[in-house]
């Protein structure tokens, strides 16, 4: 079902209070590759529904650090992963102490799962 930005919001929220807690947290998401976006904008036509949701989950997540002021010390590193004939979006977010973690988690996961 379409998520509304308040629900968008409360996903950012839950995952920004998750780094509060958990100063060693390695998080990922993975947005919907099957259904299509109903209302996609002109400008993003011929996307992938899954890489419109990629980005705009991008944004919120990006807006929710810098509005708590932790651009300083959160990372999202976007993967893309080749599956026969379309890309999947992937997106894994820990603090930026731990972005060498980060880089070998994505090189294993394009290895493994990009065919």
């Amino acid at each position: 079902n379409p998520a509304t930005l308040s629900v968008l919001r409360s996903i950012a929220d839950g995952i920004g209070r998750c780094f509060m807690h958990n100063q060693r947290a390695v998080l990922y998401y993975y947005c919907d590759d099957m259904n299509d976006v109903p209302s996609i904008g002109v400008r993003n036509q011929g996307m992938w529904p899954q890489e419109y949701r990629s980005q705009l989950f991008g944004l919120m997540f990006r807006r929710y650090v810098e509005q708590n002021n932790l651009s300083e010390d959160i990372v999202d590193v976007s993967i893309t992963i080749q599956q026969d004939a379309r890309p999947l979006y992937m997106h894994l977010i820990a603090r930026n102490k731990h972005v060498a973690y980060l880089e070998q988690l994505k090189e294993f996961i394009i290895e493994n799962f990009g065919k």
